[in-house]
């Protein structure tokens, strides 16, 4: 991929996919460690 055949509204639009991809993730980490936490909490 070439950067300059890139318009300003296609940089805009994959800094957003990016930023909705580390939403996900954020998302998916907090689940997980909540999982783990409850776990925890549940076998004392």
């Amino acid at each position: 991929m070439n950067i300059g055949q890139f318009g300003d509204r296609d940089l805009g639009d994959s800094k957003f996919r990016t930023a909705q991809r580390l939403a996900n993730l954020i998302s998916v980490f907090c689940a997980l460690t909540w999982r783990v936490f409850w776990m925890t909490m549940l076998n004392r």
